[in-house]
């Protein structure tokens, strides 16, 4: 899926230096800038001029570059399939001025512009790679932009709304995440009783208790369900912890049946929950009619 970018420009000057030797030529007044492309080719059809025209901007930008280049191919093909780009555009003053002018006497206005500078295609930024593809003779190379300008290249990429109108999705859990969920209500369950009972536990053998009491929960799922395997996620959890907190709410626990005794209390619990499961096994089986009532 193509990238989608969104119309905009920004313009700043560059400061290029002052030596020529060097290649440096002044100020040069670098514009970026994505809107509704249009190309016109040059007199001598050697180059094309390339036409930005972005939208709720007064003017349009626009650069020549000549028709061998990359750039004027890229540019071609971006406007016979309607494609959007990042163009970046110089505007140069005239080889025959003197560097020390400052850009903005060389432009007072329209006219003055056209008679001083020279306009040019410079780049075009490719996002795929995150890199210009430049042309041979730019002035003002991009890794001395500034951060507004670096900035732009970001803001400028259409943000994706589509997800504002989507339903939330569901947060899919495991079953040790839902294990952790049950030992932290059980831990929990725990200081209440210490608090209701006169006691404390310490951190360890809260845990400790703690733990073992989703072992206890766990069996009881098993001997309700005569399943062979634990769901942590299942309302027959659910139940099974049930059980086992109005078990331990109806008991005068102390603090040594969670601690010192723990082994016995866990044992007692699942052979009288068990003993009672039987029963009421069995009096179900007994009494049919009881089960197809409701």
């Amino acid at each position: 899926m193509a990238l989608e970018l969104k119309d905009g420009w920004i313009g700043t000057i560059i400061d290029t230096g002052r030596d020529t030797s060097k290649g440096q030529a002044g100020e040069v007044a670098v514009n970026l800038a994505v809107g509704e492309t249009t190309i016109e080719e040059s007199p001598n059809g050697k180059a094309i001029n390339v036409k930005v025209k972005p939208e709720n901007a007064k003017y349009g930008l626009s650069g020549y570059v000549g028709k061998s280049y990359d750039l004027a191919k890229v540019a071609m093909e971006a406007v016979e399939k309607g494609a959007k780009l990042l163009y970046r555009f110089e505007q140069r003053r005239k080889p025959h001025l003197d560097v020390n002018i400052p850009m903005a006497e060389l432009k007072p206005d329209l006219q003055s512009g056209k008679e001083n500078t020279l306009k040019v295609l410079a780049g075009i930024y490719n996002f795929n790679t995150g890199e210009w593809l430049l042309s041979n003779d730019i002035t003002a190379h991009p890794d001395n932009d500034t951060p507004q300008l670096k900035a732009f290249i970001e803001s400028c990429v259409a943000k994706d709304t589509s997800t504002f109108f989507e339903a939330p999705k569901e947060i899919v859990t495991d079953d040790n995440y839902k294990a952790k969920q049950h030992l932290l209500e059980i831990f929990s369950f725990l200081q209440g009783k210490e608090n209701e009972l006169g006691f404390e536990l310490s951190l360890k053998e809260r845990l400790i208790a703690s733990t073992q009491l989703l072992k206890l929960i766990a069996k009881v799922q098993l001997i309700n369900t005569q399943q062979n395997e634990v769901s942590y996620g299942s309302k027959t959890f659910e139940d099974a912890k049930k059980i086992i907190f109005n078990s331990l709410s109806a008991s005068a626990l102390t603090k040594e049946d969670l601690t010192t005794n723990l082994k016995e209390t866990m044992t007692k619990q699942i052979t009288s929950l068990s003993e009672l499961m039987k029963q009421f096994g069995k009096f179900l089986e007994g009494n049919k009619w009881l089960k197809s009532t409701f």
